[in-house]
C-alpha cells in the first residue's frame, strides 16, 4: 500500500526554473538547504522530492525502494512503470534526470538489469552527475566526492537488503567541496 508521502506523476516538471544550492556540509550530514531561488530571485522552501524510476526490470526493487524512502519522511516521484511490459530505460533515465536538472526534485534513483544503461542515459541530460553502485562505499564516494545527484542500481544485481543499504549510504552522504569542488568543476566544463 502506498504511503500518503509517495507522489506518482508522469506530468512534465514545473516551467519554473529552480537551482538547488549546496553547502560544504560536515561528512554524513544531509547536504540540501531548506530554500532555493527561483528565476525570479525569489527564495522558496526546498523539499525533500527525489525521483525514482526504473525499467521493467526493477519494478518490485523500486517500490520497495519508494516505500523505504517515504518512511524516512522523503516526498517520493514515482515515475513508474507499474506494469511488467518491456520499456525503454533511456526514456526512463532520462525522464528521472529531467526532474533533477530542473529543480524539481532534489535527487534521483534509477534501476534497470544491471544499472548500466539507465545510469548512461541519465548522464546524457546535462549537470546530471549519476553512478552506478552496487556497495555503500561507492554509494557514500559518489555524493562526497563527485557530487551526484542520481544514484543508479541494477535490480539483477543485487538484493533488495543491499539495495536499501545503499541507498541510506547515498541519501546521508554530504558533498565534501574542497578539492572534489574543483574536480567537480571540471566535470562541469565537459558539458560546455
Amino acid at each position: 500500500m502506498a504511503s500518503p508521502q509517495m507522489v506518482q506523476r508522469r506530468s512534465p516538471p514545473p516551467q519554473q526554473s529552480e537551482r538547488i544550492e549546496l553547502t560544504n556540509a560536515p561528512r554524513f550530514a544531509p547536504r540540501l538547504q531548506t530554500q532555493r531561488t527561483s528565476n525570479t530571485g525569489m527564495t522558496l522552501p526546498m523539499s525533500k522530492r527525489i525521483v525514482l524510476s526504473s525499467d521493467h526490470a526493477a519494478i518490485a526493487l523500486r517500490q520497495t525502494i519508494a516505500e523505504h524512502i517515504a518512511a524516512k519522511g522523503w516526498e517520493v516521484v514515482d515515475l513508474g512503470p507499474t506494469t511488467p511490459e518491456s520499456t525503454h530505460y533511456p526514456e526512463r533515465g532520462a525522464e528521472a534526470a529531467e526532474r533533477v536538472a530542473s529543480g524539481d526534485c532534489a535527487l534521483g534513483i534509477v534501476l534497470c538489469g544491471t544499472g548500466q544503461g539507465i545510469m548512461m542515459a541519465a548522464n546524457k541530460v546535462k549537470g546530471i552527475r549519476c553512478g552506478v553502485c552496487h556497495d555503500t562505499f561507492s554509494a557514500r564516494m559518489i555524493r562526497q566526492h563527485n557530487d551526484a545527484q542520481m544514484l543508479a542500481m541494477g535490480a539483477r544485481v543485487i538484493g533488495e537488503g543491499l539495495a536499501l543499504d545503499i541507498v541510506d549510504a547515498f541519501l546521508d552522504a554530504a558533498f565534501e567541496g574542497g578539492r572534489h569542488g574543483t574536480r567537480v568543476d571540471m566535470i562541469k566544463a565537459l558539458e560546455a
